[in-house]
């Protein structure tokens, strides 16, 4: 595989696994309530088997990996993609979607660990900081499309089409470019070695952060709001997600990816405490894109980081489990935050929450950067 179609290849897999499988699902279930498809409560219920589907997938995908390789899962994964988003567009019954939502959250996270694995193992050190810019503007991508799709509400089927061309585009160039020598999932074999426990802690909370900054925000721009200022508002997520990876490689280039990642964290920080103190719109604004533009940094700056400390041989091992923790976060931080929102029926407390997990992610980075340092 050459090391453009691998940088394709890594970039569809989180496009995909990311923008296709989760950020895509609020306008296409926005359009679904709004056609009379589904009642009204169920995109929670939907999301909530996505998130829970997905921590599966991250916790599997390493044994997937030693089994199948990274190849052959992105292959599976992509293939499946495609054919529950065929699915979902003959028969947009709310049954069907859940059973669709819950593989495409599945195989999701099974792409966002294999596809980075394969795509990273290509190339020299200069080479690899361009890959990482390349495969984590897929999330970037994802975001930007779904705001669009908010934008322009059609028939479900016709929002559909261009998402099934795609993945089965994406499936069909891997059968012919993923086929090379496999990174191994190599685990230390000296006891001495181990996860930077600080920088995965952060990841952690940050993983729960994550949904009061995507779902609520989407949810919070659209209802309160009103629809034209809530598309505007999250057409900006969109954009700021767009040019959120390639910041991030910038500043990594230029302060490290440690200084980069704290930066990154104390953004969004400030980005959710705008969100949760103000309702006037132009703060909201600068809100909205700056919590866009750390969404896909801080996944980028967090694989850069663990690349650097352990090394491109322990790398598909540490991202894998990495992975697992952020999706298993979020996923029990997502049920938290639905049970709180039942009861208190507003949005502010979560962002509130989601400020206050993200200052303690804040000093265990710095921490991480003075241990790196020292």
């Amino acid at each position: 595989m050459k090391l453009f179609q691998a940088r394709i290849i890594g970039g569809g897999a989180t496009f995909v696994g990311v923008g296709i499988a989760r950020m895509a699902f609020t306008p296409l279930a926005a359009v679904a309530v709004h056609q009379g498809l589904w009642p009204t409560n169920a995109p929670s219920k939907i999301a909530a088997f996505l998130l829970i589907a997905y921590a599966a997938g991250a916790t599997t995908a390493p044994w997937l990996l030693r089994k199948l390789k990274a190849s052959r899962l992105l292959q599976i994964s992509l293939f499946l993609s495609s054919l529950c988003l065929v699915l979902e567009a003959l028969s947009p019954t709310v049954g069907i979607w859940l059973l669709t939502r819950s593989v495409l959250g599945f195989f999701g996270a099974c792409l966002m660990v294999s596809g980075p694995i394969l795509a990273l193992s290509l190339g020299t050190p200069e080479d690899r900081h361009q890959t990482q810019f390349w495969t984590f503007s897929g999330i970037g991508l994802g975001a930007c499309i779904s705001a669009s799709l908010i934008e322009f509400r059609s028939e479900l089927i016709f929002m559909l089409i261009p998402m099934i061309l795609l993945c089965f585009g994406l499936f069909t160039s891997s059968l012919y470019w993923a086929e090379s020598p496999e990174p191994s999932l190599n685990s230390p074999t000296d006891f001495r070695v181990s996860l930077p426990k600080l920088l995965i802690f952060a990841y952690g909370l940050d993983a729960i952060a994550y949904i009061p900054a995507t779902v609520y925000l989407s949810d919070y721009v659209s209802n309160e709001l009103g629809l034209e200022v809530g598309n505007e508002l999250w057409q900006l997520f969109g954009v700021g997600a767009i040019f959120g990876p390639y910041l991030a490689t910038e500043l990594s280039k230029r302060l490290g990816s440690a200084t980069a990642l704290h930066l990154a964290y104390l953004s969004k920080t400030l980005a959710l405490l705008i969100l949760a103190s103000t309702e006037h719109i132009e703060l909201l604004a600068l809100g909205s894109t700056l919590t866009g533009a750390c969404v896909p940094a801080i996944v980028l700056l967090t694989a850069a980081e663990l690349r650097r400390i352990l090394g491109t041989q322990l790398f598909s091992w540490a991202w894998s489990i990495s992975t697992s923790i952020f999706a298993c976060s979020q996923a029990i931080g997502a049920l938290t935050m639905a049970f709180c929102f039942q009861l208190l029926h507003s949005y502010q407390p979560l962002f509130v929450a989601g400020t206050l997990l993200l200052m303690p992610a804040c000093f265990l980075s710095f921490k991480s950067l003075q241990h790196q340092s020292s």
